[in-house]
């Protein structure tokens, strides 16, 4: 009994909790057996887009780069910077997650770090690529 609450204090302490469980990876969320629908995703944001908030129903300025941003799964990850949108996609791994991102906090998005993100998982594939597009509903920063 001992060694058990001892484990489950470890488990604890070290910040993982039972609800990580319902956090997918980004190749999980990029096998197309994966159903479109909302998910907890983590990752290293590697490349965030120019875009800014724009509200619903405001007449939106063109970006001048690319309009999606990307999530990894490993730190490292390195994506060639285009104002092309199409370049960003033909980059893309498995383990890359293209994300659309229009929120009015937006501006907390930090490139490099860690983030806990909702996302709504479409079957959409930009460019003919095989990474699927999500768009961030919400997000965290993560140890």
């Amino acid at each position: 009994m001992k060694k058990a609450l001892v484990a489950v204090l470890i488990f604890v302490l070290s910040g993982c909790s039972s609800s990580d469980a319902s956090v997918k990876t980004i190749s999980e969320l990029n096998d197309a057996a994966t159903p479109a629908g909302t998910y907890e995703v983590a990752g290293y944001l590697v490349l965030l887009d120019d875009c800014g908030f724009c509200p619903p129903g405001a007449a939106c300025e063109v970006c001048a780069g690319p309009v999606f941003s990307v999530l990894a799964e490993t730190r490292d990850r390195v994506i060639e910077w285009s104002a092309a949108s199409q370049e960003i996609v033909a980059q893309l791994r498995a383990d890359d997650l293209l994300l659309s991102v229009n929120l009015e906090d937006e501006d907390q998005l930090e490139q490099g770090m860690r983030h806990l993100m909702t996302v709504d998982l479409a079957d959409l594939t930009p460019y003919g690529g095989s990474n699927r597009l999500a768009t961030v509903l919400e997000f965290s920063e993560r140890p």
